[in-house]
């Protein structure tokens, strides 16, 4: 189901809807069916009562259902990544560097306990769909960073010399900047969950700007990551793994 039909439904599906439109309906088709003015006429009015819940539900209460809609939608699509996180976990052992798997351990740790907040309906209202979207992001851009590095290590296990030396310094850069950018993550996202009725807006502002910095930050990693994908020592890589093959 996809987020347009979650909202929909949620607009729709609700007692207020479904209720007056099923004995409306039955009553208009039956009074039709039996020659019935009147249970037809009171059918018309059922049927009339549920556009109009549902159409004041989509004028008054849109954002409201489109939210919760969304934070529903989003922690599925979270939830279904934990089978991908546990065999990542198991691959980073191979290499033998306790620091790469400790660091997604701790990212997972930070990024469960939001989820499962988002899950029970602990955060608070004033955190919205496209803030728990950047939390996401920030995450998912973090993990793939943990999967570089391991695919730089797995590949330079048959170099040695200069290229060697030189790939996994980019390993080494990659894994500093991730354990640097841990802090903030943890920092952010434990701020978001303490968020409350009793913030004042200028609370809620300075933590949605941190958290917009957090991910450019986290963004700005990526495009480094990519730059050193594409550049010379990485075509060098991919000519020598090529020729091993």
């Amino acid at each position: 189901m996809s987020i347009k039909q979650k909202i929909l439904l949620d607009l729709l599906i609700t007692p207020g809807t479904v209720l007056p439109g099923l004995a409306g309906l039955t009553l208009l088709m039956g009074g039709w069916a039996v020659g019935a003015p009147t249970a037809s006429f009171v059918g018309v009015i059922g049927c009339l009562i549920a556009a109009g819940v549902g159409l004041w539900r989509g004028v008054f209460h849109l954002n409201e259902i489109t939210d919760s809609a969304s934070k529903a939608y989003q922690t599925k699509e979270l939830l279904q990544e934990e089978a991908e996180l546990d065999a990542l976990d198991r691959k980073l052992v191979r290499n033998k560097d306790p620091r790469d798997q400790s660091h997604l351990r701790n990212l997972r740790t930070v990024y469960q306990g939001f989820v499962e907040d988002l899950n029970d309906d602990k955060l608070s209202s004033y955190i919205t769909s496209s803030m728990i979207d950047e939390v996401q992001q920030m995450f998912q851009k973090y993990v793939g960073l943990l999967e570089y590095s391991f695919e730089i290590w797995e590949r330079s296990r048959g170099m040695d010399g200069d290229l060697k030396k030189t790939v996994l310094g980019q390993r080494e850069d990659i894994l500093n900047q991730i354990e640097n950018n841990i802090h903030e993550f943890s920092d952010v996202v434990t701020r978001l969950r303490a968020l409350s009725f009793k913030d004042g807006k200028s609370e809620v502002l300075e933590t949605q700007g941190r958290l917009a910095r957090s991910l450019e930050i986290a963004e700005r990693t990526q495009e480094q990551m990519e730059k050193l994908r594409s550049g010379d020592n990485m075509d060098r890589f991919a000519e020598f793994t090529q020729e091993v093959q």
